[in-house]
């Protein structure tokens, strides 16, 4: 992720990450990768070592009262009781605009 500093607000778990010496990180946590890319055929791999990109523990303020609450109307943005970490949102951001996938996403249509 270069030089930019994302500082999380939750603690997260994070998997041990076996990679080639090839592969480029592209976030680190004191000095841990926490995620990384490697090529793959014409394309890459990014790999995230935080289960599902979210924070080890609930949003503040969303407890039980959340799970009886919460109503998902149509076209309605769901409730997120365990928000995507900064540096997961921040690589999939980038990945996502990419002119490569952006062009495959509007050929699909």
């Amino acid at each position: 992720m270069g030089e930019t500093r994302l500082a999380e607000e939750s603690p997260f778990d994070v998997y041990r990450l076996a990679f080639p010496k090839a592969a480029r990180v592209r976030a680190e946590s004191s000095g841990v990768p926490v995620a990384v890319e490697v090529a793959y055929g014409e394309g890459r791999i990014t790999v995230l070592a935080s289960p599902f990109g979210v924070g080890a523990k609930e949003a503040k303020g969303v407890g039980m009262t959340l799970a009886e609450e919460v109503v998902n109307g149509v076209d309605k943005p769901l409730a997120k009781p365990y928000p995507l970490l900064k540096h997961v949102r921040r690589i999939l951001d980038e990945d996502f605009r990419r002119p490569c996938f952006s062009k495959w996403v509007k050929g699909s249509a």
